[in-house]
């Protein structure tokens, strides 16, 4: 094996050769894919990240084997390299195989070494296996040989790249900030790191640079950007992980449309260099509450319709009937929401099933109702509703839908996050269910104008909705003293195909308006002073208007490769319980590093 890789350098990729390339000598290194026995001839399919090269040997027993190697039979995954002569496959008395760029040539063996031998893998090196997810992330390095999982990496690669080349064509300064930062709770939950120089004292990782690009922004570099890591220790999902890449960008002397602008020509840039699409820009712009009222959600998926039908005002203005079930929501500030599905898409009896019990998902109590419209759009049939709601308003309800004889009405009344949750979930379900949504087609549209704050539905305390550094819409400013539930926030969302891609705001660089923000936060004057004391000191040396936005790259990737799942883009990903099953992350620390840190585990059975 030395001897070989001391003669030989790898001279082509095993996607390299093709016709051209006749009676030339060539050295390839790989994996075998698979090994066909014809008598004394054996067919090689060798493998690496580029493609696949068929190798012929012509006897085992042939000099282009040493003694040791005749006495084994290659299997698949075995890792080898090989001299041999570029020949013909028709010459040989094969075929070709158009399904490879070297589908026209095979070499044939005049040396081979086996580098290393390979056990069974515990699945199939293709792109369609059988094998859970879990049996996948166990053997991740194995998965990773997976051409369609080469394939994400390799995009992703791109794209970074892209990325990159672009901002930095644009001034922009690719600067690091910490990950050990100092813990703020307010914001997402961190994972905290305990310091072992100061006994009792710990770091965080940092959730996002977000303090530091503004603090970057303060100290003169105008155009800032990074691709990096973040850490937030929340409930996982398809499209979560502990630790996920952003591209991070802030500029200085900006408006909203100067950083929607660079970001479009970001996504324009990318799409353009990968697939050769061509984007139309400037992209579509929603406003939040017009988002939130066709289609229960800040990112819709507009490739579709069955937007979503707001009946609220038409069962507040019908006062000819008493509707307990129904005035008793809307005097709770709840909402009442419609989808219309024509008599062409049919709904069966299991399909009306699921839809009684798809808002239960979200809360034990509440109830989607299905309608069935007859008598020309009169009267229903089909539905509880039906005994309860006088002709006269099922006749205003259909006309609003729109819906006709054999049409159905789906109907969802309660609180308004429930219902635009729920109805928001079971369009999406209704489209794919239908087939509606365009699988080769990219949506992609701003949503601006969200709320600066938000109350839960039971506690009077404001949260934000973006983060507390977000400023407030110039002409909303005066509502800080007064109202703060009426300020718009100068925040945007880039969202595509229903996919929250980036989000980012202008932000707060007046010290006054940003610690009257933390007033309304709750959060008090000492907590301003050991959380952020750092970052208000530094808005008091003339701070510059300032912006920005952030990337998520690994759902970016998702979205592009037409995976399920971000996993699928990450080399080396967490499980949805939070577990990197490759290597047992996390683990259990043995207590003399525990003490070196001054920490102890408690005995939760005591507990």
């Amino acid at each position: 094996m030395l001897e070989f890789l001391s003669k030989y350098k790898r001279t082509h990729t095993c996607n390299d050769l093709d016709i051209k390339c006749l009676n030339e000598e060539v050295i390839l290194m790989g994996w075998v894919q698979s090994v066909r026995n014809h008598g004394n001839i054996y067919f090689v399919n060798l493998r690496d990240r580029y493609g696949i090269t068929q190798i012929i040997i012509k006897s085992i027993n042939s000099d282009a084997m040493n003694e040791e190697e005749k006495n084994l039979k290659i299997k698949n995954e075995w890792c080898i390299g090989i001299r041999g002569i570029v020949e013909s496959r028709i010459t040989n008395g094969g075929a070709s195989n158009l399904n490879l760029k070297t589908g026209e040539i095979e070499v044939n063996a005049c040396e081979i070494v086996i580098f290393s031998q390979s056990t069974t893998p515990p699945f199939l090196i293709e792109n369609t296996i059988n094998s859970n997810e879990e049996t996948r992330l166990i053997n991740r390095v194995i998965d990773l040989r997976r051409p369609v999982m080469q394939a994400n990496l390799i995009l992703r690669h791109k794209i970074m790249q892209i990325v990159r080349n672009y901002l930095d064509k644009n001034n922009f300064l690719e600067l690091e900030t910490p990950f050990l930062i100092k813990h703020t709770p307010g914001g997402s939950r961190n994972f905290i790191v305990p310091s072992r120089n100061k006994a009792g004292f710990f770091y965080a990782l940092a959730e996002s640079p977000q303090l530091f690009k503004q603090l970057l922004m303060i100290a003169g570099f105008d155009k800032y950007f990074q691709i990096v890591k973040c850490f937030r220790d929340e409930d996982l999902r398809g499209d979560r992980q502990p630790e996920f890449t952003q591209i991070d960008i802030e500029m200085s002397f900006v408006n909203e449309a100067q950083i929607q602008s660079i970001s479009e020509d970001i996504i324009k840039t990318i799409f353009d260099q990968l697939f050769n699409i061509q984007l139309k820009t400037p992209f579509q712009q929603i406003d939040y509450t017009d988002s939130i009222d066709r289609f229960g959600t800040d990112k819709p998926d507009v490739r579709f319709n069955l937007e979503h039908i707001n009946l609220t005002e038409i069962f507040k203005s019908f006062t000819e009937v008493d509707l307990p079930i129904f005035s008793q929501i809307l005097s709770n500030d709840g909402i009442i929401k419609a989808i219309h599905i024509s008599e062409t898409n049919k709904l069966s009896r299991n399909d009306l099933d699921i839809i009684g019990k798809f808002a239960k998902q979200f809360e034990e109590n509440s109830e989607i109702y299905s309608i069935k419209v007859t008598k020309n759009g009169s009267d229903w049939k089909q539905s509880f509703l039906r005994k309860i709601i006088p002709n006269k308003l099922i006749k205003i309800i259909n006309q609003h839908c729109n819906a006709h004889d054999n049409d159905t009405v789906l109907i969802m009344a309660g609180k308004k996050k429930l219902v635009n949750s729920a109805m928001s979930a079971l369009r999406l379900y209704l489209g794919e269910k239908f087939n509606l949504i365009p699988k080769e087609v990219w949506k992609i549209l701003w949503v601006n104008n969200f709320p600066l704050f938000e109350q839960s539905d039971d506690v009077e305390i404001y949260t934000s909705i973006h983060h507390p550094f977000t400023a407030p819409q110039v002409k909303d400013i005066e509502y800080l003293d007064t109202d703060p539930s009426k300020c718009k926030a100068r925040a945007y969302d880039l969202v595509i195909n229903g996919n929250e891609i980036a989000g980012g705001s202008i932000r707060n660089h007046d010290v006054k308006i940003q610690s009257k923000i933390f007033d309304i936060l709750a959060i008090s004057n000492h907590e301003k002073e050991s959380k952020f004391g750092f970052f208000l000191n530094a808005l008091r040396y003339g701070p510059p208007p300032h912006g920005g936005i952030a990337f998520g790259l690994d759902r970016l990737c998702m979205l592009l490769s037409k995976s399920n799942t971000i996993r699928d883009t990450i080399a080396f990903p967490k499980s949805n319980n939070g577990i990197d099953l490759l290597s047992g992350a996390p683990s259990v620390i043995e207590s003399k590093h525990l003490t070196e840190l001054n920490l102890c585990v408690m005995d939760n059975k005591k507990l």
